[in-house]
């Protein structure tokens, strides 16, 4: 699915995928976290019935543009900045 995923965007998108073209080591993971979601759906894993009941499937020769890649904020993460030094 990576490679259907990197050759739908094509050779000058692609970069925009390692951390929108600033970073080539690091890509958006998110995006192929959507790819292993498929796999889990696809092959009926016990996993599964653990996945959000509204996400929407993804098709990896269809991403999402770069530009619109997004990250959502982790529910177990803060802003406020722990006490101390």
């Amino acid at each position: 699915m990576s490679v259907a995923f990197y050759e739908a965007l094509g050779p000058e998108k692609s970069p925009l995928a390692f951390s929108g073209g600033r970073d080539v080591t690091h890509h958006s993971a998110y995006e192929l976290a959507k790819c292993m979601v498929e796999g889990v759906r696809a092959n009926k894993l016990e996993l599964a019935r653990r996945l959000l009941e509204d996400y929407k499937p993804f098709d990896p020769a269809h991403p999402d543009p770069p530009e619109a890649f997004d990250v959502p904020a982790s529910p177990g993460r803060s802003n406020v900045a722990p006490r101390g030094n």
